[in-house]
């Protein structure tokens, strides 16, 4: 199992230029290429079309819950 975690949202940077270093052909080219016997998991909101057409399942997880409602800001061990 690989996990590319917050992929998605790494792709879905409009303040700058990401295709310099994080082409979307270059990932669309390892997901269709990637081994047989591998499980990819690609993590992150806000997927681009072009990934969710290549997906064998895709999930969306809404909290119920979170601790950011009460103004904790990020935790240390969690979030960074």
């Amino acid at each position: 199992m690989v996990i590319l975690d917050e992929l998605n949202n790494a792709l879905a940077i409009d303040r700058f230029p990401i295709d310099d270093v994080l082409p979307l052909p270059e990932v669309i080219d390892v997901i269709k290429n990637k081994p047989p016997h591998v499980h990819l998991v690609i993590t992150g909101r806000n997927a681009k079309p072009e990934i969710k057409a290549l997906a064998d399942l895709i999930s969306v997880i809404e909290p119920e819950k979170h601790y950011y409602d009460t103004g904790v800001q990020a935790v240390k061990g969690l979030e960074f």
